[in-house]
């Protein structure tokens, strides 16, 4: 049977695979930028659509948000520019037939192609909705956001799993034909995760894969839409390095950030120790993993994203520990802005997305309703 890929059994970075970083140039000092919110949205009933579960999250070319959900009815829903859904398309009962999809990529004529990899299946439509074909292909297994991205050139790259290894499939912009391409061993995005990060847990009724909590940011890396990366280097993830798509031979431009790490406090801690008991009981293991391995420190960074202009954003903990900022850095790697604080809590497992001025992203309220929020980058003076 296929089974679902972890997100911690695929690496985000590797020591040996990068060249060595060169040291950031001094620049000028980055602006002050804040983030104000415009809207936000919680579904809409008449249209079966509820952002409890999102499986992605694009600007589509005509400028309105693409939102994929999940569920028991999936649905790829078109959100206006005041967060009204005016378009839902997908489900279980009608074409364009959805599963259980764990991604979207957009190509340049507009035409979106839906990853449902539990039936080994795209589904093609307009940018407006309307369904085109479906390309079958032979399931391998699947991560729970889609890696796939369409390429400069036009051509869709899809990881798959070639025997042992993850490689790139590579179809042409019709489907026509695909072709596999290597992972070199500079695309962290494709090599095996370092042992010491992960938790495996045998017994009786089944094992599982745990990333160990507190070792490495929630996420470590973040592709350009070149299909070049950003990524953060372990152990301590101060260093964040460049890496060209499919390209070893040029020293990457790297970031170095500044302050020390925060402690993990006592009662995250306890949660993550308490969420692995947990797995460990369900999966019937007569011991627990060795929970010594906890470090006793926060990454530097809490995730990476890139936006349109292809800048890189970086969340970080503020020096207090309960409160999160953005620092923005330039595509060669120089600071841009810095956004002090953020006014909505991310939730960091839901996809985020930019337009040129505004940030997308997904909230949980006390009540435990998801809301996809609109927030406006400002420059302050």
């Amino acid at each position: 049977m296929v089974r679902p890929i972890g997100i911690g059994l695929i690496a985000l970075w590797s020591l040996w695979a990068i060249t060595p970083v060169r040291a950031q140039a001094p620049g000028r000092a980055p602006e002050r930028w804040r983030l104000v919110e415009m809207w936000r949205s919680g579904g809409d009933p008449t249209l079966d659509v509820s952002f409890g579960s999102v499986a992605d999250l694009e600007v589509a070319a005509n400028g309105q948000l693409l939102v994929l959900t999940r569920g028991r009815s999936p649905r790829l829903v078109w959100v206006n520019n005041t967060g009204d859904p005016v378009r839902a398309i997908g489900g279980t009962h009608a074409p364009p037939l959805l599963h259980a999809p764990n991604g979207i990529a957009q190509f340049p004529d507009g035409r979106i192609v839906i990853n449902d990899p539990e039936v080994g299946r795209f589904v093609i439509v307009s940018d407006t909705g309307t369904f085109i074909r479906e390309i079958d292909y032979q399931p391998w297994g699947w991560t729970v956001q889609w890696l796939g991205f369409v390429g400069p050139g036009g051509a869709l790259f899809d990881p798959v799993a070639d025997g042992p290894r993850l490689v790139w499939r590579r179809w042409a912009p019709d489907f026509s034909a695909s072709q596999l391409l290597p992972a070199l061993p500079c695309d962290v995005g494709l090599v095996r995760a370092d042992p010491g990060t992960t938790f495996h847990v045998d017994g009786t009724a089944g094992r599982a894969a745990i990333p160990v909590p507190f070792a490495q940011p929630p996420i470590a890396l973040a592709r350009a839409a070149d299909g070049s990366t950003w990524s953060g280097i372990a152990p301590d993830y101060r260093r964040i390095v460049h890496t060209a798509w499919r390209r070893c031979d040029d020293a990457p431009p790297a970031i170095v950030l500044a302050g020390e790490p925060l402690p993990v406090p006592a009662e995250a801690r306890q949660a993550a120790i308490d969420q692995i008991e947990q797995i460990a009981i369900d999966v019937g293991a007569p011991v627990l993993p060795d929970l010594d391995r906890l470090p006793a420190t926060q990454p530097l960074f809490h995730a990476l994203r890139i936006d349109r202009q292809q800048r890189l954003w970086v969340e970080r903990l503020t020096a207090s520990g309960d409160a999160h900022a953005f620092s923005v850095f330039d595509p060669d790697g120089r600071p841009r802005a810095a956004i002090a604080t953020i006014p909505v809590t991310i939730d960091t497992t839901r996809p985020v997305t930019f337009s040129d001025n505004q940030l997308f992203v997904f909230t949980t309220d006390d009540s435990g309703w998801t809301w996809l929020v609109a927030l406006r980058i400002e420059r302050i003076g």
